[in-house]
């Protein structure tokens, strides 16, 4: 989510005002990588000018989301406000003063509520700014920035899911969380499995009964991006089996988990001979049969040792994705250059063999290729693209 989460909640201790504990959690998101590398990990107080939230908008989601844990909004305890301070608030930011106050950009909720379907990123921003506050990070300054973010992510993700929000528009927030350099905040994959995680508690989805009473459980309730016991798993990063897949619960592929837990369901299942797990939208497909191998920077393939790797599919049909608007963030293969448009940066990547991803920028013409991603992220500054291959193999 955007500036969902570039910035986010960095907790920054307490303040001695007027006699009265003051205790404030900032979570920020700034809309370009520039203010994000300037800007401290958040040496600032609430936002400078504040005004009422006078047509109630702020309010009303506030009040939507504590429903979803049975609770009321209550003017006692809670303030909602808004804010055109972009310098300290571009997005939301929570803050205690003997009150739980929230504040929201006014022209960023305004932005991101001109498509419908982007409304869930208003909810989810709630939802994580509200989670900050249930989960008492507020009162705690001591409690670690990360495992604060990934308590304040779960929220975000239950939040949405029982308000019926499908994986797949609940998981979208993910698009807009801190990119590759913000080395402060959990990294990507656990925040992904966190939102994914909620939204599996909410919705109660359990796909795959255990075969003991130990196994999945216990996979599902972590989510610490661990890569697969090379012991037992040989893997691949930028691959994909294609077709194959173990239905679960009536469908393909097993959302809201991470690496580690598509591994031990895999581990679970007789008949798994491995997985592809789509590293983009924290989802695992489990394979019954191994068929060759394709090009596909979201996908990890593992497979059950001591069967080894399947081969290449020669015969898979390359083709390029285009994503406008997005930008990868990750450590570029070669010193980012100037070029003279998207296009060259396009050719750039394709003239490339190691080159699976890139990202261009508009103002500045500056390409920057990568051999690996974790996923792009929403930037209006940036336009982007990555190769895939499709295989002319039959699905099953």
């Amino acid at each position: 989510m955007c500036r969902f989460f570039r910035s986010v909640a960095s907790i920054v201790g307490f303040f001695l005002v007027a006699g009265v504990f003051t205790v404030t959690v900032f979570c920020t998101w700034s809309d370009a990588l520039a203010q994000e590398e300037r800007r401290p990990y958040h040496e600032i107080a609430k936002p400078k000018s504040i005004t009422v939230d006078t047509d109630g908008k702020a309010r009303e989601i506030v009040a939507e989301v504590l429903k979803q844990y049975g609770l009321k909004m209550d003017d006692e305890a809670w303030e909602i406000w808004v804010t055109q301070d972009d310098n300290d608030t571009p997005n939301a930011a929570s803050n205690f003063t003997g009150k739980r106050q929230i504040f929201f950009n006014g022209a960023f909720m305004a932005k991101i509520s001109k498509s419908g379907q982007q409304d869930w990123t208003v909810y989810a921003i709630a939802a994580h700014e509200i989670g900050h506050h249930l989960g008492n990070h507020v009162l705690r300054p001591w409690l670690r920035r990360q495992l604060a973010e990934r308590e304040a992510d779960y929220h975000a993700g239950f939040v949405l899911g029982r308000m019926n929000a499908t994986y797949q528009q609940t998981i979208d927030m993910v698009r807009w969380l801190p990119g590759g350099r913000a080395t402060d905040y959990p990294p990507r994959e656990q925040r992904l499995c966190e939102i994914g995680r909620g939204w599996r508690d909410a919705t109660r989805l359990e796909p795959i009964p255990p075969d003991n009473a130990q196994g999945s459980a216990a996979a599902l309730q972590v989510c610490d991006g661990k890569m697969p016991d090379p012991s037992k798993y040989q893997t691949r990063v930028n691959r994909d089996i294609y077709g194959n897949d173990i239905f679960v619960a009536g469908r393909p592929g097993i959302p809201g988990i991470d690496l580690a837990a598509c591994a031990a369901r895999c581990n679970e299942v007789q008949e798994c001979k491995g997985f592809s797990f789509d590293r983009w939208n924290g989802i695992c497909f489990l394979k019954n049969k191994l068929s060759k191998l394709i090009g596909d920077p979201p996908s990890i393939v593992g497979v059950k040792r001591p069967a080894g790797l399947p081969s290449w599919d020669s015969e898979a049909k390359d083709e390029v994705v285009v994503v406008r608007n997005r930008r990868f963030r990750d450590t570029p293969r070669q010193t980012p250059r100037e070029v003279e448009n998207f296009n060259a940066c396009r050719a750039l990547c394709v003239a490339s063999l190691d080159c699976v991803t890139f990202s261009y920028l508009k103002a500045t013409r500056v390409c920057s290729v990568y051999d690996k991603t974790v996923g792009p992220y929403i930037d209006e500054l940036a336009d982007s693209g990555y190769k895939r291959q499709k295989s002319t193999l039959s699905p099953n």
